[in-house]
């Protein structure tokens, strides 16, 4: 990944250069790899541009610099995100040593970290397995492809994987198919990632996941299937990645009304805090709406608001909210965020995410955090942890349910979340802060687990059907699925990431295809009796069909005397 560059005075490449010895006659010039690197070049990484491309600070100066000797996957590739979160969470801000080397153009300036031990930053990435070793030639060249070779042997990092292609063959490729492919960063790092499977490592490209996906055409929008007589009644608040807003959808596909709030709104200054590789975005990921109209909603990896039925803000909080968000009886708030710190399993990656709960009071006010790991290791499910894999984003929590009652496990102050790269269902004791109950079974990548009054739990199986999508009804002590929608045409259900389901009052599932931008409504034999594709859209051009990501059914009467007709009101 290329981006324009940080403008770099001449004068500023001369005493660079002069710094370390080196002449500045339209190139800089190749400088031989010493063992110990020089100690009057002192420089800081201020910003991430990608895993081997940083903004670093010498002096008063700033100027862009490519990692000499090493290539980061692409941000669009696997373990692109990884990479580049690797030099955030472990350099950005630290004092290091840097070592210039030779530049393809005035422009660009490329050289060697080194941290304050001498120790090669870009060997360290290829040990970890986040880097290729350059193609270019360089002094060195064989000591840095020794460390790739062993990092493949002990299938660390991207070597976990087969096929994998180099990013400097990933850049001919995508630029090959850059006509007939969707642009912009509405498309799904999955589709166009040579070699790659769907379930994605490097989970942080989803933390907000993308709000477009699939290409849009003019028809199949709306409600394209009532079964009145069959399907139940009520209002659908609608969820979609094209925006930050919110709607109420009747069951005939009209809006009746609707709730937005920009994320520019809750923090106007939002763009200078968030890192160039696309940790947040301001479309909303989940939304919860009270009986007054007021509404919840959480901006994807950067906070969660509360607006009333006209739109106007009551309360925000700033933070690595994600996914969910549960509310308890008290009106106490819990929700997922995340926190950066070491995982023992996982050591040499540095600071990794650590999924935890942050509970909030009523009124939005920060009340604690518990860290969703030191529950597993608190706990006798502490051996979970050794099937961490190596990506900066080892768990993945991607649902939390407040379980509520005298239910033996699933009993009140706890919580059912699901671990997505383990593949496991879990319950958390809120106040011990342990784990207490975990799961495996026939299902891969999964959401959304729903304890259901009747003691089972519903489950949307993203993967675990023959690579594709289902949605399970599960025997909690058992494992067993006693109830399945698992359509025999593999094209005809399918999302390889988000993905919900809703048991409803008939009896009926609600089961919410996100990438597709479709939510079907299922009876219990399996047959369709309502159906709602996202009118709305994504991409520069409106191209793609938005994610939706999550319908919500509700009473008929729910908004009675306070739904506008769909009308925003200005802000």
């Amino acid at each position: 990944m290329r981006l324009p560059d940080v403008a770099i005075p001449v004068m500023l490449i001369s005493s660079l250069a002069a710094t370390i010895g080196l002449s500045c006659s339209g190139q800089l010039e190749a400088q031989p790899t010493n063992e110990s690197p020089p100690s009057n070049m002192r420089a800081m990484i201020t910003y991430i541009v990608d895993g081997d491309t940083v903004v670093v600070q010498v002096g008063h100066d700033e100027f862009t610099l490519d990692l000499y000797g090493i290539d980061c996957p692409e941000i669009g590739q696997r373990f692109g995100r990884v990479a580049a979160q690797y030099v955030d969470a472990n350099l950005l801000g630290t004092s290091l040593t840097l070592s210039l080397a030779q530049s393809e153009s005035t422009n660009r300036i490329q050289g060697r970290l080194f941290d304050n031990d001498g120790e090669d930053i870009q060997l360290r990435m290829l040990s970890l397995g986040l880097a290729w070793t350059a193609p270019y030639i360089f002094d060195g060249k064989l000591r840095y492809q020794r460390e790739q070779h062993n990092a493949k042997q002990s299938r660390k990092g991207l070597w976990v994987e087969t096929g994998q292609v180099p990013p400097w063959q990933f850049e001919f490729e995508s630029n090959s198919i850059a006509a007939r492919e969707p642009a912009g960063r509405w498309r799904s790092t999955e589709d166009t990632t040579t070699g790659a499977s769907a379930e994605l490592a490097e989970a942080l490209s989803s933390i907000g996941y993308l709000s477009g996906h699939d290409e849009a055409t003019d028809r199949d929008a709306g409600v394209t299937l009532y079964d009145s007589e069959n399907a139940q009644p009520g209002l659908n608040l609608v969820v979609s990645g094209h925006g930050h807003e919110a709607m109420l959808v009747d069951m005939h596909g009209e809006t009746v009304h609707r709730w937005r709030y920009p994320w520019k709104q809750v923090m106007p200054d939002w763009q200078h805090k968030i890192r160039s590789y696309g940790l947040g975005h301001e479309f909303w990921r989940r939304a919860h709406v009270f009986p007054n109209g007021e509404l919840l909603a959480i901006y994807g990896n950067l906070g969660i608001v509360k607006i009333d039925k006209d739109s106007t803000l009551v309360w925000k909080y700033v933070g690595t909210c994600h996914h969910q968000f549960a509310i308890g009886s008290d009106d106490h708030i819990f929700v997922l965020t995340r926190t950066l710190k070491p995982i023992a399993t996982i050591a040499d990656l540095g600071n990794v995410v650590n999924d935890s709960i942050t509970e909030l009071g009523p009124d939005g006010q920060f009340v604690r955090t518990i860290n969703l790991v030191d529950c597993f290791k608190n706990s006798e499910y502490a051996h979970e942890l050794d099937r961490l894999k190596l990506t900066f984003d080892p768990m993945h929590v991607n649902s939390i349910q407040l379980l509520s009652g005298d239910n033996g496990i699933f009993r009140e102050d706890r919580a059912l979340i699901s671990v997505r790269e383990l593949d496991l269902l879990a319950v958390v004791d809120l106040e011990t802060e342990q784990i207490v109950w975990t799961l495996s079974g026939p299902w891969l990548r999964q959401h959304d687990p729903e304890l259901l009054d009747t003691g089972r739990i519903l489950l949307f199986d993203n993967l675990g059907h023959d690579g594709r999508s289902r949605v399970l009804e599960i025997e909690p002590m058992t494992g067993e699925i006693v109830w399945s929608y698992a359509p025999t045409d593999p094209n005809s259900f399918y999302t390889a990431d988000c993905g919900l389901s809703h048991r409803l009052e008939n009896g009926n599932t609600l089961a919410i295809e996100s990438n597709r931008g479709r939510a079907i409504e299922i009876d219990p034999p399996g047959n369709v009796v309502w159906e709602y594709r996202n009118p709305n859209r994504a991409g520069d051009q409106n191209e793609l069909v938005a994610t939706l990501l999550d319908v919500v059914r509700l009473p008929r009467g729910f908004a009675e005397g306070w739904a506008n007709g769909g009308v925003v009101p200005p802000k």
